[in-house]
Parts: structure tokens; C-alpha cells; sequence
């Protein structure tokens, strides 16, 4: 305490000021606006939130594979026979030895 009695008695009483400087209108309009900027992007991020749902349901309805069969069958496109489907993800124990090329024969399919 004595350090502080010592502190205010270095500064003349007509030289201090108070620690509030300035009008409080100022601090009130900013604290208005900053008010009303805060709530206009609450409102933006909930219409965004709703927007980002709506299209994750638009993209799990879309890639849906029984949507994607019945578009492919209007399409023409028909399930591949046994052996046109290679999996290229394969684990390296599945493969027995080196794998060669081979030229089987094709069927091409005049539209």
C-alpha cells in the first residue's frame, strides 16, 4: 500500500485521469452494430448449416447404387460377365506368381 500512496502522491491530482476516456454514446453505437453484425452471421451460418444438409442428403440420394442399376439398365448397360471384372485393389497374397497379359477376345456391341 505504501508503494501506491507513493505513486499517487508522484502524480499531481490535476494531471490524473480517470480510466474511462471517452463518451460512452460511441462505445454504445459500436457495441450496437457489433450486436448486429454478431447476429447476422449467426443467421448466415444456420442458413449455410441447412444449406450443407440439404446437399450431403442430394449427394447420399444420388450415389444410392440401386438409383445408379436402374439408370444404367434405361441406359442399356447390362451386369459384366465372369471374368470382364478385374480388381486391381488386391492383396499381394492373392497373386501366386508374376501376372501376364493376356489378349482375350472382345465383344464389341454395335449401337
Amino acid at each position: 500500500m505504501a508503494a501506491a500512496a507513493t505513486i499517487r502522491s508522484a502524480v499531481p491530482a490535476a494531471e490524473r485521469r480517470p480510466f474511462w476516456t471517452g463518451t460512452p454514446e460511441i462505445y454504445f453505437a459500436k457495441a450496437i452494430e457489433y450486436g448486429y453484425q454478431i447476429e447476422s452471421a449467426k443467421r448466415e451460418l444456420a442458413g449455410l448449416t441447412e444449406m450443407n444438409h440439404a446437399l450431403r442428403l442430394e449427394d447420399a440420394s444420388l450415389r444410392d447404387p440401386e438409383r445408379i442399376d436402374v439408370l444404367a439398365r434405361r441406359m442399356g448397360l447390362v451386369p459384366p460377365e465372369p471374368g470382364q471384372v478385374i480388381r486391381m485393389d488386391g492383396n499381394a497374397a492373392d497373386a501366386q506368381g508374376p501376372v501376364m497379359a493376356s489378349n482375350a477376345p472382345v465383344m464389341v456391341v454395335a449401337q
